[in-house]
């Protein structure tokens, strides 16, 4: 197959030829196909889907993420008091901001819409986002227990160490996979994409460990802490990350 071929100026040159095999890697079970411009692209996602799992793998981190609430379906729920109640805009990279949250809710009505009662802990939760041209397409942060999520954000349902999701928080923001759902995502960041992302397998290893440490900084302290500090933090885990995915 051959990519890069975006408007009729393009169709005089030769496009960027995919494997199949590749393709299908890529693609996933969606079958996606990357918007690739040129052999950069190609080998960048080849790169990173032949050395590293898909995030949703039982290889990986069999990570799967849904919704919680429904603003509409769940409005009944809400009140003047309770638990905060926090939408996609109300997350940023590694932070929550649920000082801003329009709604809440009681702690029983939350268990019983949510039986399992995912608010009773952290949980690692990316942001819908409807096109690439914001300047994020992958917005990731770990959710504070306390607070329960609507349909605009999607949450970790698999049990994984707060550690680990603070490592797979990090990934998530980092241009790395930015880049790489920019290749492939389409009108919405869905959860197949999201579930396919390949990230480097938990070892425990100095570097994974700091690269967590430095991402639970960024969300519990960045607001409180000096610019010039979060700065220095958001460039250590920058290299660290590039290490990480390519060493």
């Amino acid at each position: 197959m051959s990519c890069g071929i975006t408007s009729t100026d393009d169709v005089d040159r030769s496009g960027v030829r995919v494997r199949a095999t590749l393709l299908s890697r890529v693609g996933g079970q969606a079958r996606r196909l990357p918007d690739i411009r040129d052999a950069g692209d190609l080998a960048f996602l080849d790169r990173l889907t032949s050395r590293f799992p898909p995030v949703g793998s039982p290889a990986g981190y069999a990570a799967t993420f849904g919704r919680e609430l429904n603003i509409t379906d769940d409005k009944h729920r809400f009140t003047d008091s309770g638990l905060p109640v926090i939408e996609g805009k109300h997350i940023q990279p590694f932070e929550t901001d649920a000082s801003a949250a329009r709604f809440r809710i009681s702690e029983v009505a939350a268990a019983i819409a949510l039986p399992s009662r995912p608010f009773a802990h952290p949980r690692l939760a990316y942001r819908d986002i409807s096109a690439v041209g914001n300047r994020h397409a992958l917005i990731a942060a770990v959710i504070p227990a306390g607070i329960v999520t609507t349909h605009t954000i999607f949450c970790l349902k698999t049990p994984l160490p707060l550690e680990q999701q603070h490592f797979l928080c990090a990934c998530f923001n980092s241009e790395i996979l930015n880049r790489f759902v920019r290749l492939l995502m389409g009108g919405h960041l869905t959860t197949s994409l999201v579930e396919g992302l390949p990230v480097p397998s938990w070892t425990g290893s100095a570097t994974q460990r700091r690269i967590a440490r430095l991402a639970r900084h960024l969300g519990t302290r960045a607001r409180a802490a000096p610019a010039h500090q979060s700065t220095r933090s958001t460039s250590a885990l920058a290299h660290l990350l590039t290490k990480e995915f390519t060493s």
